[in-house]
């Protein structure tokens, strides 16, 4: 059975006997210990509601109000004990007063007559009753009585009592053991109890360390995502962005595709074009170098100058320096003008624009004498035809002159100067022609 903090009275425990609980410093619980523990029983109590919860503590309170019912109920058994003692005493001293008095032969004679009705009442209710006599009232009733049938009924419900007595004994001793083994048994019960609920801590420690982990994982996953989702949203920004700069772009490379289709057809045409104008330069050429013997032929005649004649000569040498001159300022207008347009086509497509260049700039095409040549893009110069016709002109001037001069007989030539000058200006002509060629 527990004791107080401070014992019964007041008394501070042993040191073996005293409660553990201390500050750490100067003061220690008065408590006497709890059982088998360290600590008196409201530290061991505050150690269970904090260990083990309310479940231990709703035990030990029901046991602490067993104890008390069962201490009160001891003290009241124990209470009504001295009560028939105290009452017998007083039975007692009252008979010993009586024989001392004076009426003493009259007192015994009452007190017989009152203890005959005593055992008659005894006797009487000893079947239904027997049980409220106490054994000392039994035997007191037997001091006056002589029969021996009395004694032996007296004696029958002490022996009868006496029975009931070692059988309740009995049940009670067999009801302490079971008792005793109930107690055991829960006390193993509770040593178990507390072994699951410890495990039953470290695995719930060890439960809500994975629920915090597996938290934690699920707050970067969810950040993961909000982060995958923006980029799924740029690439699929980038990707629109992406096809509606391929869809501009195939439109744009679509007609690029259709002007370079059409620009080749118009510089193959251009080439065919140039290469008969080619063809017709060198033509042009051999007739020259015709000419041009010719004239060292007749280098060395000396003629009479007639005033037809001279007339003629003079219009041949205007013709012809005429002719040359246009003949050297064709290829550089021509020049300007095609370096322009190349200008202005060699915006998306420079390696045609470069070939486009090269053959517009080729004055072998307006070297030409012949009015006949005609092509679509050396018609977009206004000059060209009226260029042609003048080189026609003095081509019939020039081949009829010769003619003209080995019909008369009479050795007319040109003068040394002005074949001089006319060959230098073919021999400058055909240096610049040549220059151009190995450009090309």
């Amino acid at each position: 059975m527990t004791k107080n903090k401070q014992g019964d009275n007041g008394a501070v425990p042993p040191p073996e006997s005293r409660c553990v609980r201390n500050d750490g410093r100067k003061w220690r619980c008065k408590g006497w210990v709890y059982e088998e523990s360290t600590l008196c029983e409201k530290h061991y109590l505050y150690d269970l509601q904090r260990k083990f919860g309310d479940v231990v503590v709703r035990e030990k309170r029901v046991q602490k109000t067993v104890k008390r019912k069962t201490k009160k109920r001891n003290e009241s058994d124990e209470d009504e004990d001295e009560e028939k003692r105290r009452e017998d005493e007083r039975v007692r001293k009252r008979a010993k007063r009586s024989l001392d008095s004076s009426g003493l032969v009259r007192e015994e004679e009452e007190e017989m007559g009152a203890k005959k009705k005593g055992i008659d009442a005894i006797l009487r209710d000893s079947e239904s009753t027997e049980s409220d006599y106490t054994a000392s009232e039994l035997i007191i009733s037997l001091k006056t009585a002589f029969r021996f049938k009395d004694f032996e009924e007296v004696a029958q419900i002490i022996k009868v009592r006496e029975g009931k007595m070692k059988m309740d004994k009995e049940v009670v001793e067999s009801r302490c053991v079971k008792l005793s083994n109930e107690i055991e048994v829960k006390k193993t019960e509770i040593v178990d109890v507390r072994e699951k609920l410890q495990e039953m801590e470290v695995r719930k420690i060890g439960l809500e360390d994975e629920i915090w982990g597996h938290k934690r994982m699920c707050n970067e996953l969810k950040e993961k995502v909000i982060r995958l989702e923006e980029d799924y949203k740029v690439v699929c920004e980038r990707e629109r962005r992406s096809q509606v700069r391929i869809v501009t772009l195939s439109d744009e490379l679509k007609k690029m595709n259709k002007n370079e289709r059409e620009i080749l057809v118009v510089l193959k045409k251009e080439n065919s074009d140039l290469e008969y104008a080619k063809r017709r330069v060198e033509n042009e050429i051999e007739v020259w170098k015709r000419r041009i013997n010719e004239l060292e032929t007749n280098r060395g005649m000396k003629t009479v100058s007639l005033p037809q004649v001279k007339i003629k000569e003079e219009g041949a040498n205007c013709d012809a320096k005429r002719s040359a001159e246009n003949k050297i300022e064709v290829p550089k207008r021509r020049f300007r003008e095609q370096a322009t347009n190349c200008g202005l086509k060699s915006a998306g497509f420079p390696k045609v624009n470069v070939k486009e260049e090269a053959l517009n700039c080729d004055p072998k095409v307006y070297a030409s004498a012949n009015s006949d040549f005609a092509c679509p893009f050396s018609a977009k110069a206004g000059r060209v035809t009226q260029l042609a016709e003048e080189g026609k002109k003095n081509e019939t001037i020039q081949r009829v002159t010769p003619t003209e001069f080995n019909n008369t007989g009479k050795g007319i030539s040109l003068s040394h100067a002005n074949i001089r000058k006319e060959e230098d200006e073919i021999s400058k002509f055909l240096s610049e022609f040549r220059k151009l060629k190995g450009n090309n």
